[in-house]
């Protein structure tokens, strides 16, 4: 008699443990998926705010000193400022000294000037370009 209370003991002992790891492993999977949401929504989040800074330029029209600050701002390896006045197009693409307040240049930018403004992204909707075309 004492070895089948001891063999029950042991059954349900068993059967304790087997459940406590099967809550553990189901737990662990709801919480796996819950950092995966939160990460999803964190570079979500982090994407926006980072594409924020060039809301200005999002489908509006711009006078000629916001395009010129638009180059001076972002023209960058990785980021191009394009501009299309009535004489040229240029792409701004560096951090390096252009002549667009200089009148007699061909690519001066008249300060009071308007242009219309688009944003350029990549593929993972990254904003790469600010593309801007005189009125």
């Amino acid at each position: 008699m004492d070895n089948i209370k001891k063999a029950i003991m042991f059954a349900v002992g068993i059967l304790i443990t087997v459940g406590i790891i099967a809550m553990g492993l189901s737990f662990y999977g709801k919480a796996n998926n819950m950092t995966k949401s939160a990460d999803t929504s964190l570079n979500d989040i982090t994407q926006t705010i980072s594409n924020s800074k060039y809301t200005e330029y999002d489908g509006t029209t711009v006078s000629g000193t916001q395009a010129i600050n638009a180059i001076r701002l972002y023209a960058a390896n990785n980021f191009t400022v394009s501009v299309s006045t009535k004489k040229t197009t240029t792409s701004y693409n560096s951090a390096t000294s252009y002549n667009i307040t200089d009148i007699s240049k061909s690519d001066y930018i008249e300060p009071t000037g308007k242009f219309k403004s688009e944003l350029e992204k990549t593929d993972n909707d990254t904003v790469n370009k600010i593309k801007l075309t005189q009125q």
